[in-house]
Order: C-alpha cells, then sequence, then structure tokens
C-alpha cells in the first residue's frame, strides 16, 4: 500500500474515533438525557460517522491513486 494511502487511513481513523467521542460523551454524561436516548444518540452517531469518514476515505484514496498515475 502506498506510504500517501496509509496516512490518509491513519488520520481518517483517528479522526472519526475522535469525533466520535466529541459527540458522544457529553451526550453520555447528560443527566436529563434518558437511557433509550443515549444509546439511540451514540448508535446513531457512531454510524453515521464511519459511514461518512468511509466515504470521505474512498474518494480521496481514488483521488490520489488516480494522480499518481
Amino acid at each position: 500500500m502506498d506510504k500517501r494511502i496509509k496516512t490518509l487511513k491513519s488520520v481518517a481513523n483517528t479522526m472519526n474515533f475522535m469525533s466520535i467521542l466529541l459527540i458522544t460523551l457529553p451526550v453520555l454524561f447528560d443527566s436529563n438525557e434518558t437511557i433509550a436516548g443515549k444509546i439511540s444518540i451514540t448508535i446513531t452517531v457512531t454510524i453515521s460517522a464511519c459511514l461518512i469518514f468511509f466515504a470521505t476515505y474512498f474518494i480521496l484514496k481514488k483521488a490520489i491513486v488516480g494522480r499518481g498515475k
């Protein structure tokens, strides 16, 4: 695998992990939110963040590989 793609993959994974934590932690520590609300928000954020970063990684990977030809 190309070094640029490995770097892109590690940056995307790090940003994905940070975004999930930064969005879900305040919700999890909110005492006014119900348990069901916390669970649904956490699941929704996790799935959507993964999908967004997968799409971004796929597009940028194609751009990097296409540029190198």
